[in-house]
């Protein structure tokens, strides 16, 4: 028999993924359709993200949380993903109103025996690795 505990990880670690992309893509059409930049802001101790919309098309300086906290630990968030980690190479990642992205950014999705990478591209494109 396949052990069922590593196929459920698996599961789990590309659900997060999933979620993660459908983020990241949300935020960046955010910015492009409402000419404004918006940022997705990771937490890595705490294994959380949010997304904020900031006040100007370029070089904001208010910005404002959009939505709940993704909280991947939090058993009662609707983004909960149990025994799933989250370590984002940078803090933030700013999409500007014209799609692209800054910095560039790998996100690390794992569980205890997978890892996988989302990155995104200076040029705002969004990638599974």
């Amino acid at each position: 028999f396949p052990d069922v505990r590593k196929w459920v990880e698996n599961y789990r670690v590309k659900g997060t993924i999933r979620q993660l992309i459908t983020d990241l893509q949300f935020t960046k059409l955010k910015a492009v359709s409402e000419g404004v930049q918006y940022r997705v802001t990771f937490n890595n101790m705490n294994e959380t993200y949010i997304i904020e919309k900031g006040n100007a098309a370029i070089s904001s300086s208010v910005w404002t949380q959009q939505g709940i906290t993704r909280e991947l630990t939090n058993s009662s968030n609707p983004y909960h993903a149990r025994g799933i980690g989250l370590n984002a190479n940078n803090n933030s990642i700013i999409f500007s109103v014209t799609g692209t992205a800054s910095p560039a950014a790998t996100i690390a999705v794992s569980g205890n025996t997978y890892t996988k990478n989302v990155t995104v591209l200076l040029t705002g494109r969004v990638r599974y690795e």
